[in-house]
């Protein structure tokens, strides 16, 4: 969720760069704010040599759980899983 995400403040971006940016890596996002109070959200660049981002991916894993706890669909059966993997695949 996002108030997992690592919070930083203007100083420590001056003072601190480099743990700012892995915690960007590792979360995905990072959070800034400064005195006035104003939050801003520094994200990693998509690259083109990773795929999917750890973080980003965590967090659309929550997201969905919690889409799917509240959506009231009742989850695949095995039988009906397997089904669906194979239609996937196109066998």
């Amino acid at each position: 969720m996002m108030s997992d995400m690592q919070t930083f403040t203007v100083r420590d971006l001056d003072r601190k760069p480099a743990d700012v940016l892995r915690a960007c890596d590792a979360e995905g996002v990072a959070l800034i704010r400064s005195r006035s109070g104003r939050s801003y959200e520094i994200r990693p660049a998509p690259d083109s040599h990773q795929v999917v981002n750890k973080g980003v991916l965590r967090l659309w894993l929550e997201r969905h759980k919690e889409w799917m706890s509240n959506s009231k669909i009742p989850p695949l059966s095995a039988k009906k899983s397997k089904e669906l993997e194979r239609l996937i695949a196109g066998e």
